[in-house]
């Protein structure tokens, strides 16, 4: 499965992707990657994977680890005040690959 952004020129697949998040969680990618897709949760706590919710507010792996991380990157390049113009636009856009 791949993600990308035709508008912003980024893409990328969770097989590239999930090395990055398996070291940082001090994980095996090959099992991590599997974990990614579906109703599984990281508990820091415990530093396990688990089908069930840690807590109440818990979210899958993959919004934890993917989806947020990318969310805030986006919010704080494309903040308010750095939009302001149509060449501070284009300038943000090609932040975003970085």
């Amino acid at each position: 499965m791949a993600f990308a952004s035709a508008f912003d020129c980024w893409s990328f697949n969770l097989p590239g992707f999930i090395p990055n998040v398996a070291k940082k969680l001090g994980m095996n990618p090959k099992a991590l990657v599997k974990f990614m897709w579906g109703q599984y949760y990281y508990n820091n706590a415990t530093k396990q994977v688990s089908k069930v919710m840690p807590s109440t507010n818990s979210q899958e792996m993959f919004v934890t680890f993917i989806m947020d991380p990318l969310v805030a990157k986006y919010r704080k390049i494309f903040s308010e005040e750095r939009t302001l113009n149509t060449a501070m636009l284009r300038e943000q856009h090609t932040k975003i690959k970085e």
